[in-house]
């Protein structure tokens, strides 16, 4: 594994994973003899489960984004989730194409559209 960044990054990168591989092999019955002397944590930081940072995203969901475009009355006629998706592209936003059935699905569920099986996929139109 390469981990580049600033001395401080690659170290704390370096625990954390060492921390993790200690505490599998420590479940496994092979903790005493790997654990560091040197190591200054406390037993106590061991155990504490790591916390991890999540991307904070701002703006319209897909979801979102695929209402607006029901609103232009885009779905007047069926349409394919590739039909969706280069619609959003379009329009300026760039989903996965798990993404937008995802999306497809659940508006599909909660009724804001209707999906229909034709030629092995499905069609979406408003309700």
């Amino acid at each position: 594994m390469d981990v580049d960044g600033d001395p401080e990054f690659v170290k704390q990168v370096y625990d954390d994973i060492r921390d993790i591989f200690i505490s599998k092999l420590s479940d496994e019955g092979f903790g005493e003899e790997l654990s560091d002397s040197g190591d200054e944590k406390a037993e106590d930081d061991k155990k504490k489960p790591m916390k991890r940072s999540r991307v904070k995203r701002s703006g319209p969901s897909c979801a979102g984004r695929i209402r607006a475009i029901q609103e232009e009355e885009f779905f007047k006629t069926l349409k394919t989730s590739g039909d969706v998706r280069s619609k959003l592209t379009e329009k300026g936003t760039t989903y996965p194409s798990k993404n937008v059935a995802a999306a497809l699905t659940s508006m599909t569920k909660a009724g804001e559209l209707r999906r229909v099986k034709e030629g092995g996929g499905w069609k979406y139109q408003n309700p």
